[in-house]
């Protein structure tokens, strides 16, 4: 998507087209098993999603209910591509779709539904690449979670998935 259409879909209030929206996973999807235990009342906050109001909100969450559970689709703010997807249960995170390539989508995401979904300090994960350069970390956090942004957290290699 170009700019301009990145803009307008923001412009648009980030519309999302609900019809398929419960098969739809992210481009070359790979698939994660993990074990997020939640509690009952966090399932609401997965259900409410998120609308961003700025453009430096830089997700639009989208629930989907789904037999035992939920699909939650995390699309960004200003291109609309579907980047992650998990599934819920009444009682933790089962899976996670993201797109192939990503090298900390569990540590993202987790961060993404702290900062978005549960109101916790989103802790940014970043690769350690990076390595301990103050304003390059910071960058890294505010690109993946703008305003939300709390802290970013240098990942130790031997933990990357």
């Amino acid at each position: 998507m170009t700019q301009e259409g990145g803009a307008a879909w923001f412009g648009a209030g980030c519309p999302v087209d609900v019809d398929g929206l419960a098969d739809r996973l992210p481009e070359a999807a790979v698939e994660l098993t993990v074990h997020w235990p939640i509690e009952s009342e966090q399932v609401m906050c997965f259900f409410s999603g998120f609308f961003p109001e700025a453009m430096e909100d830089k997700w639009r969450i989208v629930a989907w209910p789904m037999e035992g559970g939920l699909r939650v689709y995390f699309f960004r703010s200003w291109s609309g591509v579907l980047t992650y997807v998990l599934e819920v249960s009444e009682q933790a995170v089962r899976r996670i779709w993201a797109q192939a390539g990503d090298p900390m989508p569990e540590a993202m995401l987790g961060a993404i539904v702290d900062g978005y979904l549960l109101g916790k300090p989103c802790l940014v994960p970043a690769p350690p690449e990076l390595g301990d350069d103050k304003l390059r970390l910071m960058l890294h956090g505010i690109t993946w979670a703008g305003r939300r942004c709390d802290a970013v957290e240098p990942q130790n290699p031997a933990l990357a998935l």
